[in-house]
């Protein structure tokens, strides 16, 4: 399965993923890849969210190790180490990772906005294949984390009250990286900051084969991760 995260810059969509690769490496004991493409994975984060799940101190080392993390710079790099992880995933003795993570995917994009946008879309439609084929046969989670943009009506700019503007423009949080990718991950979850206590987020489910379209919970960014 390829889940998306989307939200706006800040909501806490690195947050989330450290707290899923902590999850992983610590209680399900199972191998993470990270890929960081913004340059801000931190260990020291991610440590201090494993060592709140109270195991012993020589486990949090160990399931730290279980998290490897790969930085890449552009959309090739990652279509490269898409095709090694499948390679090696076609071996005998290779253990597949429970869950891989793009954090995140439109820094890649971003430099064939203002040029060839067929060449872009072919590049991400190539990287989603790739994911869908070895989540199938792999049984590999795939989290991709996508920005999103505020889009306001002009009939909504014209009413009066701010407050029901400001409801206005979180209602309609849109993925960026264009129509054509809306359709590409099995699930989006929408990640957004809850009214205006900056701890609580809300994650939607915006689109999805498995779980109703609406549902949505509660969670609070805090020392211990995502809870």
């Amino acid at each position: 399965m390829v889940i998306e995260l989307c939200g706006l810059s800040g909501d806490g969509k690195t947050q989330l993923c450290f707290t899923i690769s902590a999850h992983v490496a610590a209680a399900l004991k199972q191998s993470v890849h990270y890929v960081d493409t913004k340059g801000d994975f931190s260990a020291q984060r991610v440590l201090g969210i494993i060592k709140h799940k109270n195991i012993p101190e020589e486990e949090c080392a160990a399931a730290l190790e279980r998290i490897q993390v790969t930085r890449i710079s552009d959309i090739y790099e990652l279509l490269r180490f898409l095709h090694h992880l499948k390679s090696c995933l076609g071996e005998d003795e290779s253990i597949p990772p429970r869950v891989v993570i793009v954090d995140s995917v439109p820094p890649l994009y971003f430099p064939f906005m203002a040029s060839d946008t067929n060449q872009g879309f072919g590049l991400l439609n190539n990287m989603m294949s790739m994911m869908k084929v070895m989540a199938t046969e792999y049984h590999i989670l795939f989290i991709v984390v996508n920005l999103a943009s505020t889009f306001v009506e002009a009939e909504v700019c014209d009413n009066e009250g701010a407050e029901d503007n400001r409801d206005a423009i979180t209602s309609d949080v849109r993925p960026m990286l264009g129509k054509y990718w809306l359709h590409a991950p099995n699930m989006r979850l929408l990640v957004s900051k809850l009214n205006s206590e900056a701890a609580q987020r809300l994650i939607r489910v915006t689109k999805s084969t498995y779980l109703q379209t609406g549902a949505s919970c509660v969670v609070c960014v805090s020392e211990n991760g995502v809870v």
